[in-house]
């Protein structure tokens, strides 16, 4: 195939271009860079195309000359040569057609300081398309070549793009990535809006600026005396051994020198020492936390135990790994948009997560000096899609009276039981429905017989009916058209046969909850982008995404009015797409704090 391109060196040539490019409906867009990291390398080049004519932007032309002891070039962001190619990127109009968009964005926002508007992005696009087809890929090729019948030729890829001249074959290369994205557009957005699947792509759109601007920002983390506690903790970790009587070898430490180590480094090991220690733990061969628990209040090994997993957990998860990628005490993640098996935003480089509920970690250290962190999160959106989903009048009666959290789970023992100190058991009950518990596990880890826990449940759905009802028209729906929807159109398709009775329950069993947990997915990144766009003009900043919390960095002195913005855009999303209920948004600020 020919490749015709034009290759942009001059101040000139790039204003021509980009008035170009300004009247078209959609261009291709795609980047080379030097390094995967921005603050690691060089955006080298910038590639536009309308199908018809297609420019690549040389940017070792503007700005001063790329500085290899650094291996930056943030004088990019004060060429005023550049001011048009700027204009161009933030503009809505045209669409911003990029594979992987957050790549790409990422690096223009860090090098050329501008946010990209109007996104399509065509990796994501693939995603949602066939989201639940784990055989799927959804590379620039992959996609090309199903929707395009064409081969990339991906070689190029990997060459040096720090040459002072580049050649023909890469500058083809460049070119070619920019012109398949803007091939791929009208297919790709047909395919959508077939599918019934426009809403939830730009909810998705909207949402890489928001990350790109997490990944860029990162939250604190005071790294020097995260490191001290977390050596405090090796010591404490290593006493709760010696207080069980477990066997003992001698190993290098966590942070060097000998140390005495568990040889509980297994569910089999655990189980083993437990049972030998008279804990009636379940039979099986898996560890199940929530047994543990469930055990720990009768049994003092069992607490010990779960404590010591804690602080093990805490070491191997938030220990030498994490504190490697600070810089200038900030933790900077690689998000991934869409991960399975519900969308959620995941991490690729860390374990966030284990962030959340995590006894050892204190929010202090996430809050610079003169700073405020803010934290929001949902603690019963769960409820709230289940009461729009089912159309269950109960469930939103009892959010709607709601105060706190804790309201409404005292309200449903009331209904339950007729006692509100039930209040724990009833969420521990609401929990098992909304993730799909079966019935035998249920009654494992609460040490109830089977009987006792099929009545429990029968209770529950007896005073909720809708929710059975929507619950049962969900098995019918995934019988006949083996997908499930969240409640803004996301898709999930299963592969299973109708003939294997395990395959058909499992596929249920997701449906339920994804139709529950991708809705939540929705609503979180909904917030998220209007929390990106409803915050500017103030001190605070995006810097993390942690489970179900979004964490948002501020000024100290602004911490009350940034708080109550939060809080409105937040009630606002609510109220726009599900319930208005007060116990519903949870926003939490927390202070630097010299104590440690």
């Amino acid at each position: 195939m020919e490749i015709y391109y034009q290759l942009v060196k001059d101040e000139n040539s790039l204003l021509q271009a980009c008035k170009l490019f300004s009247s078209a409906e959609y261009v291709g867009l795609d980047t080379e860079t030097t390094e995967l990291d921005p603050y690691q390398g060089n955006l080298r080049l910038l590639q536009l195309s309308d199908g018809k004519e297609t420019r690549i932007v040389d940017l070792n032309c503007f700005g001063e000359k790329f500085d290899d002891s650094t291996k930056k070039n943030a004088s990019l962001r004060n060429d005023e040569r550049l001011t048009p190619l700027r204009d161009l990127l933030r503009s809505s109009k045209p669409i911003k057609v990029i594979h992987n968009a957050k790549f790409d964005a990422k690096w223009i926002y860090h090098c050329l300081g501008v946010e990209i508007g109007g996104i399509f992005d065509t990796y994501l696009a693939s995603q949602l398309l066939w989201f639940g087809d784990q055989d799927r890929k959804h590379g620039l090729a992959d996609v090309a070549s199903h929707f395009l019948n064409i081969n990339m030729d991906k070689r190029e890829q990997t060459s040096d793009w720090s040459a002072p001249e580049l050649t023909d074959s890469q500058l083809r290369y460049a070119a070619y990535d920019s012109i398949v994205a803007w091939q791929l557009y009208e297919k790709l957005n047909k395919k959508l809006e077939d599918r019934d699947l426009a809403e939830v792509a730009k909810i998705e759109f909207e949402c890489v600026m928001p990350i790109v601007a997490m990944e860029i920002n990162g939250f604190y983390l005071n790294s020097s005396a995260w490191a001290k506690r977390l050596e405090d903790l090796e010591e404490v970790s290593q006493k709760i051994l010696e207080d069980i009587g477990a066997s003992r070898q001698t190993q290098v430490s966590f942070f060097g020198g000998l140390t005495q180590y568990i040889e509980l480094d297994s569910s089999e090991k655990i189980l083993g020492f437990l049972r030998e220690n008279g804990v009636p733990i379940g039979s099986g061969s898996e560890l199940s936390l929530l047994e543990l628990q469930s055990l720990a209040k009768d049994y003092p090994v069992a607490e010990k135990v779960l404590d010591y997993l804690a602080a093990s957990d805490t070491l191997s998860s938030l220990g030498k790994e994490f504190l490697k990628v600070t810089r200038d005490n900030r933790i900077y993640p690689d998000f991934r948009q869409i991960t399975s098996p519900f969308a959620r935003i995941g991490c690729r480089n860390l374990k966030l997560h284990k962030l959340i509920g995590n006894k050892h970690y204190s929010y202090h250290f996430s809050v610079p000096e003169s700073r405020s962190l803010i934290v929001l999160d949902y603690p019963l959106l769960e409820v709230a899609v289940m009461a729009h989903l089912s159309e269950e009048e109960k469930f939103a009666e009892l959010l709607e009276k709601a105060s706190e959290p804790s309201d409404f789970y005292k309200a449903m023992a009331l209904e339950l039981f007729g006692s509100s100190s039930e209040a724990l058991a009833v969420e521990f009950l609401h929990h098992a429905i909304v993730y799909g518990i079966g019935v035998s596990y249920f009654a494992r880890i609460n040490r109830i017989n089977q009987s006792e826990a099929e009545d429990l449940m029968e209770l529950y759905f007896r005073a909720f009916p809708k929710l059975s009802s929507w619950l049962m028209k969900i098995s019918d729906f995934v019988n006949e058209k083996e997908e499930i929807r969240s409640a803004f159109g996301r898709v999930y398709r299963f592969r299973f046969d109708q003939r294997i009775e395990s395959q058909k329950l499992g596929a249920i069993r997701m449906a339920r909850t994804f139709a529950i947990q991708a809705t939540l997915t929705d609503i979180l990144k909904m917030t998220l982008a209007n929390l990106y766009y409803g915050l500017r003009g103030t001190s605070a900043k995006l810097v993390s995404f942690v489970r179900d919390q979004i964490w948002i960095e501020c000024d100290q002195e602004d911490k009350e009015a940034v708080s109550t913005k939060v809080r409105e855009i937040a009630r606002r999303t609510l109220r726009n797409k599900l319930i208005e209920s007060k116990a519903l948004v949870r926003v939490q600020v927390f202070d630097s704090s010299a104590k440690i």
